[in-house]
């Protein structure tokens, strides 16, 4: 069985994300992770694509924050847009002959511009300025929302601050309706991406946030 990389997404408070290489190594129960029969981690460089889609369907690329491609075990996206993601983790086996990050991010620019990064086969022989490579890829969907989550707990917070004060009950009332519809907008998001409705998903989301900019806007 091939390598298979794998990636773990973690978010952060505010508008950023933290993307963990979770490949492992190769155990019984592992059988894509790094090592014999499969390729150890130091033989590759791995590159990370990343792209927000919005409800239109239109993405767009994020560039993480820079990283050693030899070394890398996570990668950083700083001031995103919350909202569905695709991932693509891309492995460059260096055992035999080490490209430079410039000629594999002008190959990986070029197939972005054509096919897509989606036509690319785990495990293939593809050539880069003139020299083959095994390459290792792995795609994934998600839908991270730390805007949203935060602009729910910022509502509670309004409301929290405003308990006991006896001419506050319209502000209470105001503050609960936002709570409630965040809460029911984040979700109906991760229901219907978890069911596979990812346009729907993101028009939701897309419109908790606007949520969210009312509730800083009137709080």
């Amino acid at each position: 069985m091939a390598l298979g990389l794998k990636i773990k997404q973690t978010e952060i408070a505010g508008n950023s994300l933290t993307i963990d290489d979770d490949t492992q190594n190769y155990t019984v129960n592992n059988l894509t992770g790094y090592g014999t029969p499969n390729p150890d981690r130091t033989d590759l460089k791995l590159f990370l694509r990343v792209f927000h889609v919005d409800k239109d369907g239109v993405e767009a690329v994020i560039t993480p924050e820079t990283y050693n491609t030899a070394l890398v075990t996570s990668w950083t996206l700083s001031a995103v847009k919350d909202g569905r993601k695709k991932y693509y983790i891309i492995g460059i086996d260096i055992s035999s002959t080490v490209p430079s990050d410039i000629d594999v991010n002008a190959y990986l620019d070029a197939i972005v511009a054509g096919a897509g990064l989606g036509s690319l086969t785990n495990g293939s022989v593809v050539n880069i300025a003139g020299t083959n490579y095994t390459l290792y890829i792995t795609a994934s969907e998600e839908l991270p929302i730390p805007q949203a989550r935060m602009d729910k707990v910022e509502a509670w917070e309004v409301i929290e601050g405003l308990r006991g004060c006896d001419s506050c009950e319209e502000q209470i009332k105001d503050a609960e309706a936002f709570y409630n519809l965040l809460k029911g907008l984040i979700v109906s998001a991760v229901y219907n991406f978890d069911k596979g409705n990812k346009t729907r998903a993101q028009t939701t989301i897309e419109k908790a946030n606007e949520t969210g900019e009312k509730l800083y806007e009137e709080s």
